[in-house]
């Protein structure tokens, strides 16, 4: 009872107290009944029929606990008090209050007879009231399954508490007495010594509803004889209320009571919620929209929110397969020393199969330790399987069996037991753990023991689709109850499993065999490494012995390794890691029962508890996440945190590692990115904003490592969604709103890694949502919205980010491309930002490196400005553009021209061709200029020439190309070609054959091959234009080059 702080008290019974309770670390306010160990067969039996209820109309079991002196029940509050006391109050109800009450009654009453069960002692006072009004069965003592003797379950369990057969008599008569129920609502055949059945709870039903009417139960006296003669022998009178101005009693609720209220049993009528006539319901309402609905096993994960009620009703579906029920013959064994004991065991475990009066016999107080002694210490593997199969199916029936075992031999010993090597026995012990989790026995001892949890989780490499499917199982039920596992529980097997993977990527045993010296050694210092490790050192030994099997694939993984792997203790204990590995197993036995491949029935059997681990997990994730914003808001702009805060940070931070491994798993990613995610994450961005920037200290609280780390992994996240760019597109506003500002701050950050971070989730970011297609009128608000964004708060910082050390300008130009890519705006943004003049200085830092990723950016980035017709060309001309695009043309046509260079001819080839696109608009703005201004001349409008001579002046070194476009027009790439040729057209037009170079003989030679292989007509008399326009006859040019072109086309023709 450690775990629970006791209030007032607010009720109290025949030795019973309830008490107002809250379980320790949370809100939640249940009920705690103390009662006196000599109610031990009562509290026993509310606790086996209730433990795995759950229904609106029945109150909740929790726990329970023994102490010295008293025995302690935990059920769900019910605030409205009891029924009895309601009718007290206000003497009788309307007929319309009746009617609600009855449905309620009836559901719950209709739910317990679907389970065989009989409540037996129905009365006002047990018929509790939760706040809204909803009534709920409560004490379950004197009730029972169908068919069962009840007086001998209380007999076994009173002779168990008395320690043997002493004064049996007495018992047996102390026995009789207490399983009898309240005279008042007692059915005639009860009477008569007729057992309990389904018609007596029926009768009973129908005095309490002809109480809750009049105020007075339809057979009552102060004499138990004169009651029980009433019963037996007349008839009731109709119900009337005792305040004379309430209406009477309908036609229809008097024929409800005449139907419940039959003597004869067999003419009882039956009202299920089904049965509208049941309590007067109107036309068209149906009771079963307010059952619990049960979805198909086989519902996709993608389906509607699974409440919690529903999860664990499905779960208590599959801890029993039918395997585990299955009836066998017992196979004699000569090498078996006690058959007996076998056949002992096997007769338990056949007749346990079924819920049978016969059953019950079995269930004692030693049974379990018996069945257990004979499994722990057998020698065959038969009877060892036979008596933990036989426990299991008594466990079906009463947990206390698997409780006393626990009890008796310790929880760690009984741990130990599913290591077995026996996948029957594994399959067997799982299901008797989910058995005891089911039903919250040593509940909270099982959900925090680490090797517990690290146990399950080794049972997830089994071979047997069963035993992975129950090992699933067991663990949504930690984490159903224990949130913190979900980072936790793979800890213990963590570093064996990386461990591993490290050693069948390096194929150890074979490398270290290997002929190559550097092969060998790279291997040896691996394992050396591993071996080094103290953690878990036993388990990581075992996985080197496991290279001996592994299969080499790639020599060259240990040279691309070797120096890369670091196995620090605090990487392989990470949470971070932990959680991945569930989340692996997760995906790896989805893959195995993905819809569409023919099922067997171990399949369908673990594709079920799947489905079910992994939409309680999905379903978690929002809780998570709002932990964490609580925590963060509650320091939010503190220097020095509380204890309590601290606390809560050390509690919460802890569990991001999820959020990343959630995002990165293609079975959860795309149930998990939602709007609300989005959000929330964007919320977590905004908190770490004021971390960076010191508003807020969390650093004192949970150390600078783990600070750190939390940020990593945060970023981290985002960097997984998107690479999936289909999960932005439904939610570009909200990624827009609330995410792309925090990390637009982030920018800024003094921490150079956050700021590299930042700044390429950014660019790639912004990348794809502006190369997304949506609908317009979002895509305009969003847009508006980023570039004002960018435009307040980034494009002032490019002066001091452009400047910085790669890769920080690459990704911050290369934001610039995809924004003056998709909106003309920004150009004339980044042209009134004066970032032109930066960017010309980025090229003067980075020409050594013309193929980089900095250079790249920066042509794709001159190639959009250039080719926006809103782009201030005159600007760009006047900043030097023409001499840098001279030299970065010069020195990438160099590369594509030069036969050696093989290593980056083909990201030079593509920033040939921007730089084509280039030059060819440079060139068609110089053209479209001076045409203007020779129009305006010829006309005699008077135009201004002037500013056509100073474009032709300014761009006149671009003549130093032709020299190179000549050697480019045969390339491989017909666009290369096609494009060469327009530059070189426009270039000749503007500029004649100025340049004396260009009609050097290797490049007359090239005319004349291409003329000699190219057939379309059109391709052949622009290269003639081009030549014309060369050879044409000018004072300055040699006489050499002039005669050699005439003889290119007297040749050709």
């Amino acid at each position: 009872m450690e775990n629970f702080i006791l209030y007032e008290e607010i009720g109290r019974g025949s030795r019973t107290v309830v008490y107002k309770g809250r379980r320790k670390g949370t809100i939640n306010f249940v009920a705690i009944l103390c009662t006196d160990k000599c109610k031990r067969p009562e509290i026993t039996n509310w606790v086996r029929l209730t433990h795995e209820i759950k229904h609106k109309n029945i109150v909740t079991f929790h726990e329970w606990y023994e102490t010295s002196n008293h025995l302690w029940l935990v059920v769900e509050l019910c605030t409205g008090g009891s029924l009895e006391t309601v009718i007290i109050q206000d003497e009788n109800l309307p007929e319309d209050v009746v009617r609600e009450f009855g449905i309620d009654l009836i559901t719950g009453l209709h739910h317990l007879h679907k389970l065989g069960i009989l409540f037996c002692d129905i009365s006002p006072g047990k018929i509790l009231l939760e706040g809204p009004g909803t009534l709920k069965f409560s004490n379950f003592c004197l009730a029972k399954v169908e068919g069962e003797n009840l007086e001998e379950f209380f007999a076994l369990v009173a002779a168990e508490e008395g320690g043997g057969d002493t004064g049996e008599n007495i018992l047996k008569k102390t026995v009789k007495s207490r399983v009898k129920g309240s005279p008042v609502y007692i059915a005639p055949e009860i009477v008569r010594g007729g057992d309990f059945s389904i018609s007596s709870d029926l009768w009973s039903l129908g005095c309490l509803l002809y109480e809750m009417f009049s105020g007075k139960p339809p057979f009552f006296s102060e004499s138990v004889s004169e009651v029980i003669g009433k019963i037996l022998y007349e008839d009731p009178l109709p119900p009337i209320p005792k305040d004379s101005s309430l209406p009477k009693a309908s036609s229809d609720f008097i024929n409800l009571l005449d139907g419940l209220l039959q003597k004869d049993p067999q003419k009882s009528s039956r009202p299920t919620p089904r049965t509208s006539t049941a309590v007067g319901l109107s036309p068209g309402e149906d009771l079963t929209q307010n059952l619990p609905q049960k979805s198909s096993p086989l519902t996709k994960i993608t389906g509607e929110h699974l409440s919690q009620q529903d999860l664990e009703s499905q779960m208590r579906e599959l801890i029993y397969t039918d395997s585990d029920l299955v009836i066998t013959p017992i196979i004699d064994n000569p090498k078996e020393e006690r058959v007996v004991n076998h056949m002992a065991a096997k007769i338990i475990e056949n007749v346990c199969t079924t819920f049978s009066a016969q059953a019950q016999g079995f269930i004692t107080g030693e049974i379990g330790p018996v069945l257990w002694y004979l499994f722990r210490h057998s020698t065959v593997d038969s009877l060892r399987i036979t008596a933990i199969s036989a426990l299991c199916r008594i466990t079906r029936h009463s947990p206390t069996a698997f409780q006393n075992v626990i009890e008796k031999v310790g929880l760690n010993s009984v741990i130990t037991s599913l290591a077995s090597a026996i996948c029957r026995v594994q399959q067997y012990m799982l299901t008797l753990f989910t058995a005891m989790l089911s039903c919250g026995i040593h509940l909270q001892r099982l959900i925090q023991e680490k090797d517990f949890v690290s146990t399950i989780i080794r049972l997830l490499d089994s071979p047997s689709t069963s035993t992975r499917a129950k090992a699933f199982l067991v663990l949504l039920y930690v984490l159903i109850h224990n949130r913190e596992m979900l980072l936790l529980c793979c800890q213990a097997s963590a570093v064996l499993h990386i461990c591993s993977g490290v050693l069948r990527i390096c194929s150890g045993a074979l490398c270290i065999r290997s002929a190559v010296l550097h092969i060998r050694s790279g291997a040896l210092r691996i394992c050396s490494r591993v071996l080094r490790i103290r953690s878990g050192a036993l388990r990581i030994r075992s996985a080197v012995l496991r290279i001996h099997s592994a299969v080499l694939r790639n020599h060259s993984a240990v040279l691309r390794i070797q120096d890369g792997v670091r196995l620090p203790h605090v990487y392989f204990t990470s949470a971070a890691f932990s959680a991945g590995i569930l989340v692996m197993y997760i995906e790896r036995d989805s893959r195995k029962t993905t819809p569409g491949k023919e099922r067997q029935s171990g399949n369908e059997y673990l594709s079920r508890c799947l489905d079910l681990l992994i939409r309680h997990i999905v379903q978690e994730l929002p809780r998570i996440l709002g932990d964490i914003l609580n925590a963060l808001a509650n320091v939010s702009g503190r220097k020095h945190p509380s204890t309590v805060q601290v606390k809560q940070l050390k509690m919460c931070l802890p569990m991001t590692p999820v959020l990343l491994h959630l995002v990165t798993s293609q079975v959860f990613r795309p149930q998990v990115v939602t709007e609300e995610f989005l959000f929330s994450y964007g919320t977590i961005l905004g908190h770490i904003k004021s971390v960076d920037s010191g508003e807020t200290n969390i650093d004192g609280a949970i150390g600078s490592a783990a600070s750190e780390e939390f940020i990593k992994i945060t970023l981290s996240a985002f960097e997984a969604i998107i690479q999936y760019p289909v999960l932005l597109k439904d939610y570009r506003s909200t990624v827009v709103e609330y995410i792309l500002p925090p990390l637009v701050s982030l920018v800024q950050s003094q921490n150079v890694e956050w700021r590299l971070f930042s700044l390429r989730l950014l660019s790639e970011t912004t990348s794809l949502l502006v190369n997304q297609e949506v609908e317009v009128e979002t895509n305009v608000d969003s847009d508006s919205n980023l570039l004002a964004l960018i435009r307040d708060v980034l494009l002032p910082e490019y002066e001091h980010i452009l400047t910085e050390p790669d890769p920080v300008p690459a990704y911050a130009l290369k934001l610039l491309v995809a924004m003056t890519e998709h909106n003309p705006r920004f150009t004339r943004l980044v042209e009134e930002s004066k970032l032109i003049p930066l960017i010309f200085e980025v090229i003067l830092e980075h020409q050594e490196n013309v193929v980089g990723n900095t250079m790249q950016s920066v042509i794709a980035l001159l190639n959009n400005l250039v080719a926006c017709k809103d782009s201030n060309m005159k600007l760009l001309y006047e900043q030097g553009l023409v001499s840098h695009i001279c030299n970065l043309f010069t020195e990438t046509a160099t590369l594509c021209l030069d036969p050696h260079n093989k290593n980056n001819n083909e990201m030079a080839a593509a920033l040939l061709f921007s730089l084509l696109d280039i030059l060819h608009s440079m060139l068609t703005y110089t053209s479209s200029i001076v045409r203007l201004a020779l129009q305006a001349q010829k006309s005699g409008s008077g135009g201004d020439t002037q500013a056509a001579e100073d474009l032709l002046l300014l761009s006149k070194p671009l003549t130093d190309l032709i020299s190179l476009l000549i050697p480019l027009l045969p390339n491989e790439d017909p666009e290369i070609f096609e494009v060469s040729s327009k530059c070189l057209s426009i270039l000749v037009q503007l500029y004649g054959g100025e340049n004396p170079d260009s009609l050097s003989p290797e490049n007359m030679d090239t005319f004349a091959d291409l003329l000699a292989t190219k057939q379309d007509p059109k391709e052949q008399k622009l290269l003639l234009r081009i030549i014309r326009r060369l050879v044409s006859p000018h004072k300055i040019w040699g006489c050499g080059g002039w005669l050699h072109g005439q003889v290119v086309v007297i040749s050709w023709i």
